[in-house]
């Protein structure tokens, strides 16, 4: 039995192609969707969530109908951000949305996670698509009156013209016919979308729209990548002994590549993922345990590299990473290759970051984009951001010119306020030249009342109207005037929950969970800098900590590795005790905020000019620990380590029986 299988589609699934479905000829992107809608997610397979697009399962297929590969099909959905806290500012639109999206696909297809298949709708928006269920074929609406096809209106002319918003500077989607121009009615395709006597709904303009299913109806951007079917953290636990359990569809599981099947049978023998391992287990009983901290610090690596080379590409932070953004592939063996080495971490997910758009500030802000709450993966400063209504008093303007403008004022609110130093307080002005946005740091040396903010706005380019507007209002009181605080969120978030995700692989298992794992990395990370002492390696006063109270090795100690049955002096026995302690070093100073030995001093301490630099000391780190395990592994480690775990634990015993003949 090898480990390659056929790729075929899974029973009660079809294959319909979007794509080249009129040629026979050549490969074809294809969507898997069940004709019998599954009871709880549908008839679409869903393997991910991005903010701005639905992610489904699809697969390339030649005329044959046979699967080459499995892909995901991102499809753009302007629905999903309209309602989330960057929308109601006015701050997103369809225009950005697209620029976000051209740029995402570009960073995606370079090296090393690209390329991406190019179908050409990344840049240019394809025909609406639904799916017949009987003849199970993609149908893109026509116009019943003139049999003209039905496309997005990506023209503010028309748009304005019929009364309607513009395509560029909102976020409402309209289909309509090209060809019968300012005479075309238009269809609303985004759920808050105004609609006037020009407008007709979807089920009066598609024939049987009742009986399709809508694929991607609003005609959104699609971008069409290989789909890695094992999740890193679903890798993460395998090489700790768990069952992998295939992708998830509502309460199916589909085992698309057979990838991580837990046993295969080889020479009659049971062995976990037949030669996946280079250390089988007749080699010791914990033989595998040095190999498996390998192979997750090969995971951590590869996922830290892939963060920092989007970013590098972008320019953006990510600001959402977590676990499941992240997945494995596994390419086929070559021959004494074992299979868990051809393992490569890749981000699957985009950020969810974009770029505030201001001038002349000395930092750059970011906003996410996703409402998801409290997530472990975010530090409390990532929550969202403070909003309120205050009174707004204009001390004076500082300069007032063409090119800049700056001015002091105080604000009085009801709510506590507490902001930091690199903190940006957003104010939306509503004055008789109209409403705009000032942005503003708090002077933190200037004496104040109790409530009240003193405020010095960055430089800003203003019009004459609003300089006029602004110096007219000077020492008015302006009342019921919104603001928001916005701390700066940029790399060393993404920092942070690499770091959680390091707790995640590393030290987690049955018993330990990762908010339990986390609270102990994060109190010793305390306890370290405490102890802080610069002519002592930060390893070395970890060792010290463990050396003087024994619960620290219990609670993050190397046992964790694994699910297997090994008490942590065991552990500790296979790993050496000063290569568990630096990896746990590292984590520590990828932790922002936590004293001298972190990379980061504070969360707002985000390189100018090349955020991803954040994580060039931690990568040159975590490749100094991987030479260590690999050359572990490639001597002849396994008899010394077991030798001297012997020798000390009869060491052990030979003192308590001094001790009791002394007693």
């Amino acid at each position: 039995m090898t480990l390659q299988h056929m790729r075929c589609v899974p029973e009660k699934y079809v294959a319909i192609p979007i794509s080249g479905a009129s040629d026979p000829i050549g490969l074809r992107v294809g969507v898997l969707i069940r004709p019998e809608p599954e009871s709880i997610q549908g008839q679409f397979i869903s393997i991910g969530s991005q903010i701005d697009a639905k992610v489904v399962l699809g697969c390339l297929l030649d005329a044959n109908g046979s699967v080459h590969d499995w892909l995901k099909i991102a499809i753009q959905d302007a629905d999903r951000i309209a309602s989330t806290m960057q929308a109601a500012r006015g701050t997103l639109n369809n225009r950005l949305l697209d620029q976000r999206w051209h740029s995402l696909c570009n960073a995606e297809n370079q090296p090393p996670h690209g390329p991406i298949i190019w179908s050409g709708w990344e840049l240019k928006n394809p025909l609406p698509m639904l799916i017949d269920p009987q003849s199970k074929t993609i149908i893109h609406p026509v116009d019943v009156a003139s049999g003209h096809q039905w496309r997005l209106c990506v023209d503010d002319g028309p748009l304005q013209q019929a009364g309607l918003p513009p395509y560029s500077s909102s976020l409402h989607r309209y289909l309509w016919v090209e060809e019968q121009g300012s005479e075309s009615r238009f269809v609303p395709v985004t759920a808050q979308a105004p609609s006037n006597d020009r407008c007709i709904a979807p089920a009066q303009a598609i024939e049987r729209y009742d009986q399709l299913v809508p694929l991607n109806l609003g005609g959104g951007l699609i971008k069409v990548s290989p789909y890695l079917s094992v999740r890193f953290e679903d890798f993460s636990d395998v090489l700790s002994g768990q069952t992998w359990q295939g992708v998830r569809h509502g309460r199916e599981s589909l085992k698309l590549d057979h990838q991580l099947e837990k046993v295969q049978t080889i020479d009659g023998q049971e062995d976990m993922l037949g030669a996946g391992w280079l250390f089988q287990d007749q080699q010791g009983q914990w033989g595998r345990l040095i190999e498996t901290m390998h192979l997750k610090l090969r995971g951590l690596t590869d996922a830290m590299t892939a963060v920092h080379d989007v970013i590098a590409q972008t320019k953006t932070p990510l600001l959402n990473i977590a676990s499941d953004h992240f997945h494995v592939r596994l390419d086929q063996s070559g021959c004494g290759l074992p299979y868990l080495w051809t393992a490569r971490t890749q981000l699957s997910t985009p950020g969810c970051a974009f770029a505030l758009p201001i001038e002349a500030s000395e930092h750059e802000y970011f906003l996410r984009t996703d409402d998801e709450g409290a997530s472990i993966y975010r530090p409390a400063s990532a929550s969202s951001a403070l909003k309120g209504n205050g009174t707004l008093r204009i001390r004076e303007l500082i300069a007032d010119t063409e090119e800049q403008t700056i001015l002091t004022a105080t604000l009085t609110s009801q709510q506590r306020i507490e902001c930091a130093r690199n903190d940006l307080i957003w104010l939306r002005m509503e004055l008789r030249a109209g409403h705009f946005d000032l942005f503003a740091h708090l002077e933190e040396d200037q004496a104040m009342a109790t409530g009240e903010m003193r405020l010095r706005t960055i430089p800003l380019h203003l019009t004459p109207e609003i300089r006029s507007a602004l110096n007219e209002a000077a020492g008015v009181p302006i009342e019921n005037l919104m603001f928001e605080l916005l701390p700066l969120l940029s790399t060393p978030h993404d920092l942070y929950a690499m770091a959680v995700l390091g707790a995640r692989t590393l030290l987690v298992d049955e018993s330990n969970s990762l908010p339990v794992a986390l609270d102990e990395l994060m109190s010793l990370a305390r306890q370290v800098g405490v102890e802080y002492d610069e002519d002592i390696p930060l390893a070395g006063r970890i060792e010290t900590i463990f050396q003087r109270d024994p619960r620290w090795l219990d609670s993050i100690g190397p046992h964790r590795l694994t699910r297997r049955e090994i008490t942590p002096q065991e552990a500790l026995d296979l790993i050496p005790d000063d290569l568990w302690h630096e990896t746990l070093g590292l984590l520590i100073r990828m932790l922002p905020g936590m004293g001298s030995d972190s990379i980061c001093r504070d969360f707002a301490d985000a390189p100018l000019g090349g955020l991803q630099r954040i994580f060039k000391p931690a990568l040159e780190e975590f490749d100094r620990l991987l030479r260590r395990t690999r050359s572990l592994i490639v001597i002849d480690w396994r008899y010394n380590r077991e030798i001297s775990g012997v020798l000390r634990r009869y060491a052990t015993g030979l003192q308590g029986d001094v001790a009791g003949m002394i007693s």
